[in-house]
């Protein structure tokens, strides 16, 4: 607490001081402050002035001193190209041309006297020489006397291994010799007292351009030094370093050409990091000025290019001591406080009248504000000033209206404390408030209904009598044992105990509505007995889900087995020639089917209630998918006479669906409506707009009433009782058809009329980018015995391979893609297919082999592929053996292309299957074909045997006791040995996506035991196993020299040209 000393005893203490003071002493801390900070910014910008100022003026001088060197230097240079090309020295150059010895002596002498003459007038020059270009030795040597500076000739000396002579030699003509600055040697010693020189030279060509003399101009290096210290005046040091960073000229002449005798004294030494690599790194295109600021210096350093004739640099340094600045930024500081000090005692005076001035108002405003009571029916405080315009009247203002604010606000209050009452009292949630001892301080209504007491009965008992004795969420106060309060919680669940003893299941809710001494505690209570009904009634659902998922798995595995033997047994009975046997195998058959039709019925409505069925979307040509409708549907109606019609709308078109549930859904609807018409016409409509497919079924049968109509969609429901007795049916396909359209986002709508006739409409959206596109037309080229399906992406060599093979005696038809063919297989009914080997990348080729064993009409279609062959009207045909053949283009190309199919083969096939009846009739339908097959019942075995043998392939059931499928095929492709055997898994579990994706690459073909063809499967293991054939109709057509390789050691086919296949079935 801040307390200023009296003159008296007591101290006055700064709260006791006016409103006024107060302002006045912040406003002159304030003052102090800021005049405080202006000086001290003022003072530091000065500073950096003072910074800037020397900067700019020690480059100035080193900018100045570039142009005074670059001037020396020029002139340096004038003075030799004169010498070179004076009459003097092209008379001497012409006398050691011709060898005359009395020549070569007169002119030397007016050689020396031209030399003496002009070193005379240039008092840098200390010595000039002519040396012999070819062997370095001197020819006349002029010498500057140093004590008198007289000029005299002097001993002549051989230079010739003198370094700056190798230099000059490599001058090209007109070019300036420019040395380093070094202290002069005489006879290689340093000549005492040291001379610093500097050499200038240039060479004296004859007319072929050949140097025969060379000028050399010693210059005194303390001649430039003194003129530009002249030119920095007292004021600031003069530095040169050499273009390495050795010192030439210093304040310290101690340091100066220290590196003739020692390690030398660089830059880098002095002023730091920067200046090395400033001295060693620069370049004609970067930046030559350097700023190093040192403790006591500002140095401006400049690097400069003595001459662009010659490549040597000098660096020039200029030193100042910012203490120059120092006097004059210590005046400005001393002004500013000055300034300061006269401010603050004007701004203190005139503060403190106007300070007084305001007050005022503010100390009247304060009485009438103690003097108010909210809802006293006085004075509000600010009313005497409402009409004032200054800041005190807003100030009045603002007050009275918080007088008014606090008395609606009090009148609120009380209304809002009554709300809180009624809508405590109202709640749906028991409420109860209880004290920090745990005793019940008020309940609502909702609590009273819950647990059975009066409000009157619970007021002071224990809060913990509401809960179980297990539950000590309500325990608190002296009642626990270390006197804890009472646990905040949120959503714990809980059994409340009535006032009867039954026990209702609850969840809590324990918030603290107080603090301190009076801390109070609301706990909410849920009644969740509805939770737990709902709850119960999901499991059962979920329950009932698993029970029908689990009882199906279990019924489609004998039914399986029921439908292979009957198939069988009709097969033998055929060969017999047994009538009723093969009659009563049919009804077998067909009974079976039939069962096994409504139970994947329910199978696939346990799937979708259980959320494990996905959309599998792919391209759907709209043209092809009519045509498929269109030949089922005739199937369907032609039972009972009916006529179907298919009317379209904005074919052709491709859309994006998943084509198996979307067939199914239409089938449903043409299957009831061929069921319920009798001789009537049967309306199938395809709709296609960008962004949405509609579909609708219209019949003329029996109709149905409003009632009906609002059960058709229930599972195992029909419109009357009496429908089941005459037309059949199971009620499941309507719920399912209603199941995939809610998958797939659509929806199912029906309108009826009786006696007239139904109509069911199927609308699926569609993707909004999707845009309708125009089939390729696919021309079939000649008419012929065999139909060949030529596969390839490649229009024109597609066009030309038909026309070719037409010629030769086939039937052709084009397709543009894998997917394409898959669609025309079943219109065309080809009986071979001949892809592109260009077509067969990622495996496209197994959805193509898959579609072929979908029909029995194509299970045994082989497909052979095809590439150029290395000569002119050749082809490269890999066959479904694998083996790679060249064949020339003839009429008998065409008959060894149809007979190009699987030979027998003699390994064991093995099978794989728990259930004994399914497992007998697997094995007898694979002996049948020719193939030994063991069997094995167990997972455990099949492991103990695939260590000693090697299968020529497997056919494997996933559900096994022991060791499972997944467990076998890792066993398989974990043993080298074993790793190519072929697996078909045939399964009746519901695989999910992960283990669909996983097995599509593990096995050579999943198939699900409710949609199994089994003559496809047997065919699909047959042309796998054949793979080993002896022989192959392609051999005889094989050109001599032509490749005749195994596919398999090569690579040269895909892998589903020899039984590879991985598809996954629908």
């Amino acid at each position: 607490m801040m307390t200023i000393p009296s003159h008296g005893r007591q101290s006055m203490r700064l709260q006791d001081w006016s409103l006024g003071s107060k302002v006045a002493l912040v406003f002159a801390i304030y003052s102090v402050v800021m005049l405080l900070g202006i000086t001290t910014v003022a003072y530091l910008d000065g500073l950096n002035r003072a910074r800037e100022l020397a900067s700019e003026r020690v480059h100035g001088l080193a900018l100045a001193a570039e142009g005074y060197v670059h001037e020396y230097v020029n002139g340096i240079a004038q003075d030799t190209l004169t010498q070179t090309l004076s009459p003097a020295m092209l008379a001497y150059r012409d006398a050691i041309l011709t060898g005359d010895a009395e020549a070569i002596a007169g002119a030397k002498a007016a050689l020396e006297a031209h030399l003496t003459v002009h070193a005379q007038t240039r008092p840098y020059v200390y010595q000039a020489r002519v040396l012999d270009a070819a062997s370095g030795r001197e020819l006349v040597r002029v010498v500057r006397d140093t004590r008198f500076g007289d000029l005299r000739s002097a001993a002549l000396q051989d230079k010739g291994h003198r370094e700056y002579v190798a230099e000059m030699r490599r001058l090209k003509p007109g070019q300036l010799y420019v040395s380093a600055v070094t202290l002069n040697r005489e006879h290689g010693v340093i000549e005492q007292p040291h001379r610093p020189t500097q050499r200038f030279g240039r060479l004296i060509h004859d007319e072929d351009g050949d140097p025969v003399l060379m000028l050399v101009l010693n210059v005194g290096f303390r001649h430039l030094v003194f003129r530009l210290q002249r030119l920095y005046g007292e004021s600031t040091e003069l530095m040169v370093f050499d273009e390495a960073g050795y010192v030439l000229a210093h304040p310290n002449t101690d340091l100066e050409f220290d590196f003739e005798t020692g390690p030398g004294t660089k830059a880098v030494d002095l002023f730091g990091p920067e200046a090395a690599l400033f001295g060693q790194q620069w370049s004609s295109n970067s930046g030559n000025t350097l700023t190093v600021e040192t403790e006591d210096r500002l140095v401006g350093l400049r690097r400069i290019r003595l001459s662009p004739l010659a490549r040597q640099d000098l660096i020039i340094g200029a030193a100042q001591d910012p203490a120059h600045y120092v006097a004059s930024l210590t005046s400005i500081g001393e002004r500013s406080w000055m300034l300061a000090v006269g401010f603050l005692a004007v701004g203190s005076l005139m503060f403190g009248v106007v300070g007084s001035i305001l007050v005022r108002p503010v100390n009247h405003m304060l009485a009438q504000i103690d003097a108010y009571e909210p809802g006293g029916g006085g004075a509000k405080p600010g009313r005497r000033m409402l009409d004032r315009r200054d800041e005190f009247g807003t100030l009045a203002r603002a007050v009275y209206g918080l007088a008014l604010r606090t008395e609606a606000q009090m009148r609120s209050a009380k209304g809002a404390r009554d709300e809180m009452e009624s809508m405590f009292q109202t709640a749906a949630d028991a409420i109860v408030f209880v004290d920090e001892d745990g005793l019940i301080e008020d309940v609502n209504t909702a609590a009273e209904t819950l647990f059975g007491w009066t409000r009157a009965e619970l007021l002071g008992r224990r809060a913990s009598i509401l809960l179980v004795p297990e539950d000590p969420t309500l325990t608190l106060g002296r009642e626990r044992e270390d006197g804890s309060p009472l646990q905040l919680v949120a959503g714990r669940s809980s059994e409340a105990v009535r006032r009867d003893g039954s026990h209702v299941p609850v969840v809590l809710a324990i918030s603290e509505v107080g603090t301190g001494r009076g801390r109070r505690f609301v706990v909410i209570i849920h009644d969740a007995s509805h939770v737990f009904a709902l709850e119960a009634a999901r499991s059962a659902s979920l329950a009932k889900t698993r029970f029908l998922a689990n009882m199906s798995h279990e019924l489609r595995t004998p039914l399986n087995a029921v439908v292979l033997h009957a198939e069988m047994i009709a097969d033998e009975a055929q060969d017999v020639g047994n009538a009723q046997m093969i009659e009563d195998s049919t009804n077998i058959k067909d009974a079976a089917r039939h069962l096994l039709d409504l139970i994947n019925g329910i199978l696939d409505l346990a799937r979708i209630e259980a959320g494990r069925t996905e959309l599998s979307l792919e391209p759907i040509d709209l043209e092809l998918f009519v045509s498929e409708i269109r030949s089922m549907a005739q199937a369907l109606a032609v039972a009972k006479g009916n006529t179907v019609r298919i009317e379209t709308w904005g074919l052709p078109a491709t859309i994006t669906a998943d084509r198996v549930k979307l067939r199914q859904c239409l089938l449903n609807l043409i299957s009831n409506a061929a069921k319920f018409t009798e001789k009537g016409i049967i309306t199938v409509e395809v709709s296609h707009r960008p962004d949405r497919l509609n579909m609708a079924v219209t019949d003329t049968g029996i109709g149905m009433t409003d009632e009906q109509m609002t059960r058709v969609f229930d599972l195992f429901e029909q419109a009357n009782s009496y429908i089941h007795g005459q037309f059949g049916g199971s009620g499941i396909g309507l719920a399912l058809t209603r199941s995939i359209m809610d998958l797939m986002g659509g929806t199912v709508m029906v309108e009826s009329e009786v006696g007239k006739g139904t109509r069911f409409s199927l609308s699926v959206p569609l993707a909004v980018d999707e845009a309708e596109q125009e089939d390729q037309p696919h021309t079939v080229v000649a008419a012929g015995s065999t139909l060949a399906l030529i596969v390839d992406s490649n229009s024109e060599r597609r066009i030309a391979r038909m026309t070719s093979l037409a010629d030769v005696g086939l039937r052709v038809v084009g397709a543009a893609s894998v997917r394409d063919a898959i669609e025309r297989v079943v219109l065309h009914g080809p009986d071979m297919l001949l892809v592109d080997a260009s077509e067969t990348v990622d495996g496209a080729v197994s959805g193509l082999r898959q579609a072929l064993l979908a029909e029995p009409a194509t299970a045994a279609v082989p497909i052979l592929f095809l590439s150029e062959g290395a000569e002119p009207d050749t082809l490269q045909i890999t066959g479904p053996c694998g083996r790679l053949r060249t064949l020339r283009i003839d009429a008998a190309v065409a008959g060894a292309m149809t007979g190009c199919l699987g030979c027998g083969v003699d390994r064991t096939v093995m099978v794989v299957e728990d259930d004994a009846g399914m497992l007998r009739a697997i094995a007898r339908a694979v002996e049948r074909e020719g193939l030994p097959a063991v069997v094995f019942g167990n997972g455990d075995d099949v492991l103990v045997h695939l260590r000693h043998h090697a299968p020529a392939a497997v056919l494997l059931d996933l559900s096994l006791p022991g060791a499972n499928g997944f467990e076998i095929i890792k066993a398989l492709k974990a043993s080298p040995r074993t790793a190519a055997v072929p697996v078909f898994v045939v399964t009746g579990i519901d695989l999910t996506v992960a283990e669909s994706v996983w097995l599509a690459e593990q096995a050579d073909a999943v198939v699900r035991k409710a949609d199994m063809d089994f003559e496809a499967l047997m065919a699909l293991v047959v042309s796998t196993v054949s793979a080993a054939s002896k022989s192959c109709a392609l051999d005889t057509l094989a050109l001599s020299g032509a490749p005749h390789q195994d596919a398999l050691g090569t690579g040269g086919a895909d892998d589903a040209a020899i039984g590879h296949r991985r598809a996954v079935a629908e």
